[in-house]
Parts: C-alpha cells; structure tokens; sequence
C-alpha cells in the first residue's frame, strides 16, 4: 500500500505518488469531496478516521478509474530476510537497559525469574540503555527488533523515538558505503512480517502445555512474564492483533486469554470472535477493574 502524509490524514496514492483524489478531477462535485477523504488518521486512538477505497466505490457506485495507458500493477513485495541471530546474541546485556534496571533495582522483581524471563524472551539493550525486543517467530528466525527508551522511573522516554533495527542497519549499511543507495531502497521496499513479541516460545518444550495470554504491550508482556508464569504471555505491539499470528496457538489448541488495553476492548473483543476458536477469551472485566479502580 502507498501512502503520502498531509498535515491531518494519510492518503492513498498509486504507483507515481499521485494522490487517490486526482483521479476524480472531473468527476461530480459530491464525488470529489468524498474521493478527498479516502484515506486514514495516523492518530487512531484519538481519532480513529478511515475511509478505504472500497467505501468510496461502495458509497458512489463508481467505477474503477481507467488508468493510463500501459499501466501495470506494482508487483508484490519481496519478504524481507531474517535478521542473523548473532544480533539478538550480541545485543543480549540486557541489564545495561535503564528499563530492566528499575525492575531490579525499583520494582525489586524476582532475579531469578527475572533472569530467566530475559533470558527466554532474548530481551537485549543498547549502548545507550535503550531496551531491545527482538520479534522472533515460532521457527527461531528474527524478523526484527524494537528497541525503546525509558526512563529511570520506568515510564517511556518521549524525547527519543524507538527505532526498528532492521532499518537502522540499513541506513548505516548505506552510510559507510557498505551498500548502494539503490541497495538500499530495495530493502526498504520489503515486506517485513514482525512476529508478536514472544511468538517463538510456543514451540518450546518449558512452555508447552501454558495458556497464551496476549497484551499489547512488550513492557506488561515483560512484567506480566516475571509475575504470572503460569501463562505463556506474548505483546502485539500495537493497538490491534493479526488473527493470523495466533494459529500457532491455536493449532496446538491452546487456551487463549486476551488482555486488551482499555480502550481498546470492544476492537479486541470483535477481533477474538472472528478467530472462530472456542478457547480464547477476552479478559474485559478484569481489564476495566485493573484500569479504573473504586
């Protein structure tokens, strides 16, 4: 999918850049004013704006617009590789991480479950103290890592944004000249499929006969792995879940306990009831009393 950012909305754009909208330039006024909005808001929690191209045809009745002539579809794009593990290995220090250290040090956290959580989840840092979660897949291959600021106190360091690894390298490939610009470009046109956060515990022997319980969250999945080891707890990472990533879980016929954020219930909760699966539960009592206490 292309987009291009304006000041309020993302827009569809096709192959050129040209934006959704131009080609309905002389089309009726009210199709015009609708073709303007067919895009999404970046802030969807705030917002929650998203108007797709098939909502557009659906509400105008519109045909497809006739591209120019000669116009070919752009062509799928080229999964990205696995990361080599020696990252995840050499990045593995993770109490050089100031959001580990207030686990020890504030939160007083079990070492010895501490230590094995890191050590199961493969949590790493970086030179700076930046938190490293690396997004493994159930067949041990490392598709890419997240690595986040905190701040002594525990809470997210705003000022420094998180950075994926998988494109910093690239950039820094390019700028020592390791690889071409073009090179480059072409790695970044991949298609990264980013596992949950702890997706590749399910095919671990200590970890096989634990229900799955799924948050949003890398840090709660962290905490929550170190108090509640009864579960196998894995982050999603963002505000929704791909059904896609549980049929791991569910082909092992695993219990399934969701834990959405707050604000998040209702999503989740239509998201679990169109896995079809029997065993999966959405915890939205527990949540809406943890979230909002008397």
């Amino acid at each position: 999918t292309h987009y291009f950012a304006s000041k309020f909305c993302v827009y569809y754009v096709d192959e050129d850049g040209t934006p959704f909208s131009a080609d309905f330039e002389y089309a009726s006024a009210e199709v015009r004013m609708l073709a303007e909005k067919v895009g999404r808001c970046d802030n969807e929690r705030k917002c929650g704006w998203n108007y797709t191209p098939k909502q557009f045809f659906e509400e105008t009745r519109t045909g497809v617009p006739k591209h120019k002539e000669g116009y070919k579809p752009p062509p799928p794009p080229t999964p990205a590789k696995p990361l080599s593990f020696e990252l995840v290995k050499r990045s593995f220090q993770p109490y050089r991480a100031t959001f580990v250290q207030f686990l020890r040090d504030v939160v007083k956290l079990p070492k010895g479950r501490l230590d094995q959580t890191l050590q199961d989840y493969w949590v790493g840092a970086s030179n700076s103290g930046r938190i490293a979660y690396w997004m493994i897949d159930a067949l041990g291959n490392c598709k890419d890592g997240k690595f986040m600021a905190y701040k002594p106190d525990g809470h997210r360091d705003h000022d420094q944004h998180p950075y994926w690894a998988r494109k910093k390298l690239i950039l820094e490939y390019c700028k020592y000249g390791k690889i071409s610009c073009q090179k480059r470009d072409e790695l970044l046109d991949q298609e990264v499929i980013r596992p949950y956060f702890g997706e590749h515990l399910l095919n671990e022997e200590r970890y096989k006969l634990r229900p799955v319980a799924l948050v949003e969250g890398e840090k709660t999945c962290l905490i929550c792995a170190v108090m509640y080891p009864r579960f196998l707890w894995m982050a999603t990472g963002t505000n929704t879940f791909n059904q896609a990533r549980l049929q791991t879980a569910i082909f092992q016929n695993r219990k399934i306990y969701i834990f959405p954020d707050v604000d998040q219930i209702e999503k989740w909760k239509k998201l679990a009831e169109d896995l079809h699966y029997g065993k999966v539960k959405v915890m939205d009592e527990f949540v809406r009393t943890w979230a909002e206490p008397d």
